[in-house]
């Protein structure tokens, strides 16, 4: 029965700790999404930049600066281009260091190949954080549309 107890005490001791980390580091991701969308939405490069990775990696571009030269592009030519967070599914750590947070977002302000604003949408976003120097950093986006 002691040794019950003894390994009781012990499993306390390392575990409340790491979920009180797990709390912190999870309210940090949300706030890191809720950082980008205020910087994008303010078409504001440099904090944008200053939310990702130097390996930031997306469908089009491969490092942070190509990122950044992508986004400048699209803000000359979409000045009315905005992301909302519509609805959480939730964070999950893949390691202590690695979070996905899942999210529905709703868009509106882009344009097609032809010029022409697209009608607002809705997809799901998956973006894979990581924590460096105490700072989550956006490293890549996994994203889909939802259809009609």
């Amino acid at each position: 029965m002691r040794t019950f107890i003894t390994l009781i005490i012990v499993l306390l001791v390392t575990v409340v700790p790491v979920m009180a980390q797990s709390a912190a580091d999870e309210a940090a991701v949300r706030e890191a999404t809720k950082k980008y969308f205020a910087a994008h939405n303010k078409h504001d490069v440099k904090a944008v930049a200053a939310l990702l990775d130097e390996n930031y990696q997306s469908w089009t571009d491969t490092g942070k600066a190509a990122a950044m030269k992508s986004l400048e592009e699209r803000f000359k030519t979409m000045k009315d281009a905005q992301f909302k967070f519509a609805e959480e599914i939730g964070v999950d750590f893949l390691a202590p260091d690695i979070a996905v947070h899942k999210f529905y977002i709703t868009w509106s302000g882009f344009l097609d190949t032809d010029g022409k604003t697209s009608p607002p949408g809705r997809s799901l976003w998956a973006p894979l954080y990581v924590k460096k120097n105490g700072q989550w950093l956006r490293r890549t986006l996994f994203w889909r549309i939802e259809e009609e």
